[in-house]
């Protein structure tokens, strides 16, 4: 396999559209890195410089250290897996996993070596006969996959391949994207605007917004250390709450105030939060599963309106009313509230985020 480098990789369109700025990463042999973010931040676009189907305006594409900027796209080894599966309708599924290795006039030997063991990892054997009409959306998936697997590329890249799917079947598939990886350690490359592919499947993920690269880091340093305000909502489902509080120094402790709660922030996890000796506005960040109901004993208590349930099965989701703040509390399946009433909730700040209201940066 191999090792690919991004080194200030920008693109700029006819017009002065600037897609990507300054993108800079690492994919480690073996590695499986995904690039996350909301449609139209430039992730794609950053895929296919790496493939050679976008022109690089400024900066360095490595693969195993050599320059491939001006390289054509057939000459990079590497194999790309689309959003739409671009199966050839008259074709046979072994037809279509064979076809790009008959154009390199492979001997038939061989095609048929390769074919084979990748139909036998997708569990496609029994449907080598079968054209693509006759096939269901993850199986069709599967030959795209198949088809890029037989060439035994350097680099495997994956444009959002499983938008097309079923919720179900997008889960069945991405467990299998994860096994197949581990089973061909190969290097991937994986872009997606879901946060919760992006955790499942990644050794690094990479956020991406407006072009530009928020944060890299493993899964869980995302979760529990986002850089910033952006990389905080956007990773975690549901999604982080955010409340605008005023902040105030006294001695070795901090208060945050709201209209509904005032917060003491004690020990020295919150020392080195950099606010003004004096009074500052800040925005406290709050994931859903932090959030419990009171039981009377608790600090840190407010009042909050119970606006909307979704029972889930195995938990609920409530959507909570502050003065006028919107938040999420995610809760135990047997939480007894009722909508239109008000209770009162906790949280531990040890688990709270604090952001900067206008950089939108982490405080701790």
């Amino acid at each position: 396999m191999a090792q690919v480098e991004i080194k200030n990789l920008t693109k700029i369109y006819d017009g002065g559209v600037c897609a990507v700025k300054s993108a800079s990463f690492e994919v480690a042999d073996k590695e499986f890195v995904v690039l996350v973010g909301p449609s139209g931040c430039g992730k794609s676009t950053l895929l296919r410089m790496i493939a050679g189907l976008e022109s690089i305006s400024k900066g360095d594409l490595l693969i195993d250290g050599t320059r491939v900027n001006e390289l054509p796209s057939k000459d990079r080894d590497i194999a790309m897996v689309f959003q739409n599966y671009a199966l050839y309708p008259h074709l046979t599924v072994y037809e279509n996993m064979a076809f790009s290795l008959k154009l390199r006039n492979y001997p038939s030997n061989e095609i048929k070596t390769r074919v084979d063991e990748a139909a036998n990892i997708l569990g496609l054997s029994e449907y080598l006969l079968r054209k693509p009409r006759a096939l269901s959306g993850g199986q069709r998936q599967r030959v795209a996959l198949g088809r890029a697997i037989v060439r035994r590329p350097k680099v495997f890249l994956f444009d959002e391949p499983l938008s097309n799917l079923d919720a179900k079947m997008r889960v069945q598939t991405r467990v299998e994207l994860i096994k197949l990886h581990r089973q061909l350690q190969a290097t991937m490359i994986y872009v997606t605007h879901d946060q919760v592919e992006a955790m499942t499947m990644a050794d690094k993920i990479v956020v991406v917004k407006g072009g530009e690269i928020q944060q890299i880091a493993p899964p869980l340093e995302l979760y529990k250390k986002p850089i910033n305000k952006f990389v905080a909502g956007f990773i975690g489902s549901p999604s982080m709450n955010f409340i605008n509080c005023q902040s105030t120094k006294e001695n070795k402790k901090i208060l945050l105030k709201t209209n509904s709660f005032l917060i003491e922030l004690l020990g020295e996890k919150f020392s080195s939060l950099n606010l003004n000796p004096s009074s500052q506005e800040l925005v406290l960040g709050i994931r859903p599963e932090d959030i419990s109901i009171a039981n009377g004993t608790n600090k840190n208590v407010f009042l909050a309106n119970v606006e909307i349930i979704e029972q889930m099965g195995n938990e609920v989701f409530v959507q909570l009313l502050i003065d006028t703040s919107e938040i999420t509390a995610r809760l135990p399946a047997d939480a007894n509230l009722k909508i239109g009433e008000k209770s009162q909730f906790t949280f531990n700040p040890e688990k709270c985020h604090f952001f900067d209201p206008i950089s939108e940066k982490a405080l701790l």
